[in-house]
């Protein structure tokens, strides 16, 4: 008899899948609410997780927050209530990068402990079960995007494309390793590559352009303007650079990582020396910069004339834009390890130990 009650929890254990997210889609709210004004940031909530977060662990979808971290889990929050509406995991394993959605399903990738091939795992978000999960033989880490329904996940030095049963349809091998953080805009998937190229692929037709910056350094970070590039390269500085290399202006500055914004006239960047600076977009002169006292790995957010900019040390500041000084600092007891998202007049940030602080202001 003992046996038979001990072989239920030992299928539990071992069986690879489980999971408690069974939620409905619902109408999300308006997340283009404009805020006029604020003063300071107030933490109203915690939301807590059982890993570490990493960029972009956040996704918003269907009137739900989820979040991937570390663990090997990807958490449902009602943002609302407040409340944890479970989570999607396979045992002993970690979550490599965001889930993707299409309606109902949610795609995400994960490796299992101590083994570097990367798998796909399919699962229905109403249903609260998974519905495939399958190996990829792709090893290291590696981003995941949706378009048109396809999905495309793209590695260090490799383009895979799939249908949503998880059958591959075709691959691309780079030639160059990507340096950067991705970005997804529409169509296209753009990357900072090794060889100082900026990769551009577009998702509609599956080829692939390269954008050359006049450099032949890693670019460590990017952002589009028009036809054109915001780039910064492995040795430092911060250009806005024309296809074939051509230099509209530059800025002397540590090495960047953070992804630069564009607000108004201006671009918003930080450094790894903590500096941060207000260049003016069309010009390249620089406006203002500010010491903040930290490292700065994450772009900052821009609301209603004020800068919240997150420190990897364990901190957020909130910066007056026009006059370009600290209004306030607000300690997070971990290390901050994504960008801040706005979602109202909400804003979020996930630490290194497992909590997302909801803000109002």
């Amino acid at each position: 008899m003992k046996r038979l009650l001990l072989l239920p929890l030992f299928i539990l254990i071992f069986s690879g899948c489980y999971s408690s997210i069974k939620i409905e889609l619902r109408e999300s709210p308006d997340p283009g609410v404009e805020i006029t004004k604020f003063d300071s940031l107030r933490v109203i909530a915690e939301l807590e997780t059982d890993g570490g977060f990493f960029h972009n662990s956040f996704v918003y979808h269907g009137g739900w927050l989820f979040a991937a971290e570390g663990s090997g889990k990807i958490h449902a929050f009602d943002l609302e209530k407040q409340d944890h509406a479970g989570y999607a995991s396979v045992r002993n394993t970690t979550v490599s990068a965001p889930p993707v959605f299409t309606g109902e399903k949610m795609y995400y990738l994960y490796r299992k402990k101590l083994n570097p091939e990367l798998r796909l795992a399919k699962y229905n978000i109403r249903m609260g079960k998974e519905e495939f999960n399958t190996e990829l033989n792709i090893t290291g880490d590696a981003s995941i995007f949706e378009s048109g329904g396809t999905l495309v996940v793209v590695s260090a030095g490799s383009i895979h494309f799939f249908d949503t049963t998880g059958a591959e349809k075709r691959s691309l091998q780079l030639g160059s390793t990507i340096s950067s953080k991705l970005m997804q805009s529409g169509d296209m998937i753009i990357a900072g590559l090794s060889d100082g190229r900026i990769l551009e692929l577009n998702t509609i037709s599956g080829t692939v352009n390269h954008f050359a910056t006049g450099k032949n350094e890693p670019v460590t970070s990017f952002h589009p303007v028009g036809d054109n590039y915001i780039a910064c390269h492995y040795g430092g500085g911060i250009e806005l650079t024309g296809r074939g290399g051509y230099q509209f202006w530059k800025i002397e500055s540590g090495r960047v990582i953070a992804e630069p914004v564009i607000s108004g006239s201006f671009v918003f960047v930080g450094d790894l020396r903590g500096m941060l600076y207000k260049i003016n977009l069309k010009t390249g002169d620089l406006k203002e910069k500010l010491e903040t006292g930290g490292l700065i790995t994450e772009k900052v957010t821009v609301v209603a004339q004020k800068i919240v900019l997150p420190l990897a040390g364990g901190e957020l500041i909130l910066i007056d834009q026009d006059h370009f000084k600290v209004a306030q600092r607000l300690k997070t007891n971990g290390r901050v390890k994504t960008p801040v998202i706005q979602l109202n007049n909400r804003l979020i940030a996930g630490c290194d130990n497992g909590r997302i602080l909801l803000m109002e202001f």
